[in-house]
């Protein structure tokens, strides 16, 4: 779970590291749930994970070079266009297109 590692190690929001496993086809309910989840518990201190986060939550800013880049890896990977987000995303978010 790329997002989770994200998250506690490397500083980024929870929003952040869920659009990522998103456009990277991330779809099933339970793993989006654990990501949420998961989090959450970074954001309370949860104390069954010591040590973590290692960088604040929000810390790194998924730039916008790093969000199209992970995209375009998918898109390739999946031979899958990158499009707009659905409504009620972010402005400018792309996401990916079957």
């Amino acid at each position: 779970m790329t997002a989770c590692y994200r998250m506690a190690v490397m500083g980024w929001s929870p929003q952040d590291a869920q659009l990522e496993a998103v456009n990277f086809g991330c779809a099933a309910p339970d793993q989006l749930g654990f990501i949420q989840k998961f989090g959450r518990k970074l954001q309370q201190g949860d104390p069954g994970l010591p040590g973590y986060p290692r960088e604040p939550l929000g810390s790194h800013s998924l730039t916008a070079s790093e969000r199209d880049e992970t995209i375009a890896k998918a898109a390739v990977a999946s031979g899958v266009t990158a499009r707009c987000a659905s409504p009620g995303s972010a402005p400018g978010q792309p996401t990916l297109a079957p």
